[in-house]
């Protein structure tokens, strides 16, 4: 009799902490979540403009540059802006850094990346294509 009690327990106990443990790895997996966008990065010597392809509920994106000035908001699903707290939820958010010569983007959450840079490498203005996964120089036959 008190073996049986005893092994009930035993199985309530691997059973509670196998099911804590796969609670565990499915909230480490919806922590690490990437959205799915795209968009189209053009970068001139006087703004910087986003142009969506897809996953954003916004079309086009611009700001100035004023001079040599680097310029740093927050871009999300929903918008840009330059706090961060005042991003409505829009799944990826990114720190965009635009600078006289190039970009740099941050990101702090939604992406397989945490950091991207590029820049024209010639005269502006270029195109880049930026998603969850990287960025890609911009080809017109895509």
């Amino acid at each position: 009799m008190r073996k049986s009690v005893f092994s009930a327990i035993a199985i309530v106990i691997l059973i509670s902490g196998a099911s804590y443990g796969c609670t565990g790895v499915q909230q480490a997996e919806q922590s690490m979540s990437v959205d799915k966008f795209e968009f189209v990065v053009e970068l001139s010597a006087s703004q910087t403009t986003f142009e969506s392809r897809h996953g954003t509920s916004w079309t086009n994106l611009s700001w100035g540059k004023p001079g040599a000035n680097t310029i740093m908001v927050w871009v999300n699903g929903h918008g840009v802006s330059g706090l961060k707290s005042s991003l409505h939820d829009g799944g990826f958010t990114i720190l965009v850094e635009a600078t006289a010569d190039g970009a740099v983007f941050k990101s702090s959450g939604g992406t397989t990346w945490s950091e991207l840079s590029f820049g024209c490498s010639g005269e502006a203005p270029c195109k880049f294509i930026v998603n969850e996964s990287g960025v890609r120089s911009f080809s017109k036959s895509k």
